[in-house]
């Protein structure tokens, strides 16, 4: 129980720094030096403004200083992140070996930057590179590290196949409709999952559930008319939020399908 407890703290802690890392990257500022201050007098934070969801519950969701309101992403992102980092704890898969040690805590700093991606994607519309990159180099060091670790390369096959679906599709869409269906940053984000799930069936199933899921929030929203068929809308959260759901629950969910003769 304690290690659950830690790990949501831990993600309230991931979650606020994910925030951080998005708008200073958006505003080309350092992200690892300089005060946090207030997004609208600019008043520089005191430590007690950024214990991580206590301090915006503690005003009210209201800058201390000029008292106007600081909208209800900070809550929602830590508390959403702090939850992703309890449940991936929770239902981890891998075991906490020497190996699973380090694929977890690799895969915390990997949800870290989904969730900086998410809200980049959200707010502009854009997967950025560096961020994109660096999950590529991550999953990397972990799939280098389990095969150095088995001593065994027979996990090559799967991040080849990982790649060529992940990637492939999204580059195959990318140029066929000459970037109007999908961006760049959809082709590079799937070479980073394709290298982290090491199988092209799971790729598939990232693809597939990420356009469930994107569907499925879409025709409500189409509905009530408060997006249109030709609206844009970032395909970047469905997509990660397949990655994590298939990252954590991808065996069985690959079993379900089997049993269920999806795949014979």
């Amino acid at each position: 129980m304690t290690m659950y407890i830690l790990s949501i703290i831990l993600g309230l802690c991931a979650g606020s720094f994910a925030l951080v890392l998005a708008t200073r990257m958006h505003d080309k500022r350092d992200w690892v030096r300089g005060r946090s201050e207030c997004d609208k007098c600019h008043h520089v934070l005191a430590w007690y403004d950024l214990v991580p969801l206590l301090s915006w519950l503690s005003t009210q969701g209201r800058c201390r200083y000029c008292k106007k309101r600081v909208g209800s992403t900070y809550p929602v992102v830590e508390a959403g992140t702090g939850v992703l980092f309890g449940l991936s704890t929770y239902y981890w898969p891998y075991g906490f070996d020497a190996l699973g040690i380090v694929q977890y805590a690799l895969w915390l700093v990997i949800l870290t930057v989904l969730v900086a991606l998410v809200i980049f994607d959200v707010k502009w519309y854009l997967l950025p590179d560096k961020l994109v990159y660096f999950l590529v180099g991550v999953a990397s060091a972990q799939q280098l590290f389990t095969i150095t670790y088995y001593q065994s390369v027979e996990t090559l096959p799967g991040i080849a196949a990982g790649i060529a679906v992940g990637a492939g599709i999204f580059y195959g869409l990318y140029e066929y409709s000459r970037g109007k269906y999908i961006g760049g940053g959809d082709v590079k984000y799937g070479l980073f999952f394709g290298i982290l799930l090491g199988s092209g069936l799971k790729s598939m199933v990232v693809i597939s559930l990420g356009s469930l899921l994107g569907t499925l929030a879409t025709i409500p929203l189409i509905a009530v008319k408060r997006k249109k068929m030709t609206s844009m809308i970032p395909f970047g959260p469905f997509l990660i939020a397949a990655t994590v759901i298939v990252y954590i629950w991808g065996d069985r969910l690959v079993e379900i399908m089997n049993t269920t003769y999806l795949f014979p």
